[in-house]
């Protein structure tokens, strides 16, 4: 058999992922699990074995043949027997999820030889039905986790916590389907966890989720919930609405708090406490900040008593995340914008949105003729930034005093994104309002507002949508 074609038809079949340059052939020909794709287990684990001779041609045909026939018995299941044929998407929907559950089964396995050994001497038709009962157990171990998770709950204003490991995760369990669509997830989960999830999908990728949950909530639970607010909103005021991990900047306040002698659990830092702390560690090199880091986690652990071992486990897991973004402001002097000033408590219930008064008609007056009279465009951003205190005067100005494009986006990227949602509420740049029911100036105002919020990162777009639903409440 030509050689050309084999490896031809290898790749077509297989989509070959290991790069054979690379590749290091063990002399006892045992298969490294490192080598193999964790997403792709059975598509890598037979281009590997392959590699290393472990597999014929043969038996590379006998797969491409099984392959073949467990769609068309997926397709009759799909079709409930009504037709023996789909739209190519369709096929291609099936033919992932026939491999996913296949691989499912076969990373259950003690080793890649056990996996390589199943698909040799077991039908994969037979592989395959020992995967669906392998993502069923699944399932019923992410359920379980996840009820668990709910009623340890670790209570937050943060929407995109809730609304991922609440809402989410239940919206996934009503739309999985591992019988056609087992390498779906179905869901953005929009929360992220402190280490991305990478290279999983489905109920594999569901399951690491719940269990990083689990894991951060332990954590986070080791506080009153009142001192995490204060201290997170010393992150952002409007936290609840960014999409930020919780459990990282709260196991490194934590961090900072025992490395400087604070109690651990308060998360009680001051500007003076951080300056202390750079003096402290900003001559470390990465390792050793490592290291420090690590002995102050295991003892901080103790000291809230945190007796989870694989919690623990998972806490010391993703220091190196920790410590890398540390050690990176540390060099950047930004050390502030990694740990974070807690925010002080306040006795009523803080208003979204809270109007300043407007300055009187004599007063607008003569700042209007001191803006006319200003001979740089700086000078007029730097005055009205100094004497508007309301959204009402600054609108007033933007069309009083002509204010330019230029000047308009200056006094924008001064204002607080609460500020912002309120003028874009007020001037939407929308079709549904026309162009005649408007002034060239609020027009121009409308569209410096589209500009700026299309240049803020995905984060605070994120916090911005959040405050105009809330606003139009």
């Amino acid at each position: 058999m030509n050689n050309d074609s084999t490896n031809e038809r290898k790749n077509k079949l297989l989509n070959p992922i290991v790069d054979q340059e690379t590749f290091a052939v063990s002399k006892n020909y045992v298969l490294d699990k490192k080598q193999i794709d964790k997403r792709f287990y059975f598509q890598s684990l037979v281009d590997t074995a392959s590699l290393m001779g472990l597999i014929e041609d043969e038996m590379l045909d006998h797969f491409q043949v099984s392959l073949i026939a467990l769609l068309g018995f997926k397709v009759d299941q799909f079709t409930q027997g009504k037709s023996s044929s789909v739209r190519m998407e369709i096929a291609e929907m099936l033919m992932k999820s026939n491999l996913f559950t296949i691989s499912h089964y076969l990373k259950s396995l003690d080793s890649p030889d056990d996996a390589l050994h199943i698909i040799k001497t077991t039908p994969l038709k037979e592989v395959y039905e020992l995967g669906l009962n392998c993502i069923n157990e699944s399932i019923k171990k992410a359920k379980k986790l996840h009820k668990i998770i709910l009623s340890t709950l670790y209570h937050t204003p943060n929407e995109t916590y809730n609304e991922t490991v609440v809402e989410g995760i239940k919206g996934f369990f009503k739309l999985y389907d591992p019988s056609f669509e087992a390498h779906s997830i179905h869901i953005t989960a929009d929360y992220p966890t402190i280490k991305p999830i990478e290279n999983l999908d489905g109920i594999e990728f569901i399951l690491a989720f719940l269990q990083s949950i689990y894991h951060e909530n332990k954590f986070c639970n080791s506080f009153n919930t009142g001192d995490t607010h204060l201290y997170l909103k010393g992150l952002h005021a409007h936290y609840d609405l960014l999409i930020i991990n919780l459990f990282e900047p709260l196991l490194t306040g934590a961090i900072a708090c025992h490395i400087l002698g604070l109690e651990v659990n308060k998360l009680l830092l001051n500007p003076f406490q951080i300056e202390r702390l750079y003096t402290e560690l900003h001559t470390l090199s990465k390792q050793a900040l490592y290291h420090k880091f690590k002995e102050s986690t295991i003892a901080l652990l103790d000291q809230l008593r945190f007796d989870h071992a694989s919690s623990k486990r998972y806490i010391i897991g993703v220091l190196p995340v920790i410590v890398s973004r540390v050690y990176l402001a540390l060099k950047m002097d930004t050390l502030e914008q990694v740990i974070y000033i807690k925010a002080a408590p306040t006795k009523d219930k803080e208003l979204l949105y809270h109007a300043a008064p407007k300055m009187n008609d004599e007063l607008f007056r003569i700042v209007l003729e001191e803006l006319s009279e200003c001979r740089y465009s700086s000078d007029r951003v730097a005055l009205i930034l100094k004497e508007v205190k309301s959204l009402e005067d600054l609108e007033d100005f933007v069309e009083e005093a002509s204010l330019s494009k230029s000047e308009i986006k200056a006094i924008l990227s001064k204002l607080p994104l609460i500020e912002i949602a309120v003028l874009i509420e007020r001037h939407p740049l929308t079709v549904q309002i026309s162009v005649t029911d408007r002034t060239t100036q609020e027009l121009l105002l409308s569209q410096c507002l589209e500009e700026h919020k299309n240049k803020l990162s995905v984060s605070m777009q994120h916090a911005l949508k959040r405050l105009s639903y809330h606003l139009s409440k």
